[in-house]
């Protein structure tokens, strides 16, 4: 991989080149779960379900060659309460 001038430079040229995506969520100290896949979009679907089952942030990674470049950070969403779920899609209950 070639020197670059700024980190933005060295980001666009991973996308570039990018041979897959992985989405990566922390456990604990040496534990993690990850997944590889083909695109951005798989990649983000699968850290949206990895974020909402252990509601931890997951990041998605760029992957090329030996180097990855941080692409985005899906964070868990947040439950809402059952008063609050009834309200939002309006049943009572």
């Amino acid at each position: 991989m070639p020197d670059f001038a700024s980190q933005d430079d060295r980001h666009k040229y991973i996308l570039d080149h990018v041979e897959y995506f992985t989405a990566v969520v922390f456990l604990g100290v040496g534990k993690y779960y990850r997944v590889e896949v083909a695109t951005e979009e798989l990649a983000r679907h699968a850290a949206d379900s990895m974020s909402e089952f252990t509601q931890r942030p997951v990041m998605i990674y760029a992957v090329s060659g030996l180097s990855d470049s941080l692409v985005a950070v899906v964070k868990p969403k947040e439950k809402l309460s059952s008063g609050e779920a009834d309200r939002a899609t309006g049943s009572a209950g």
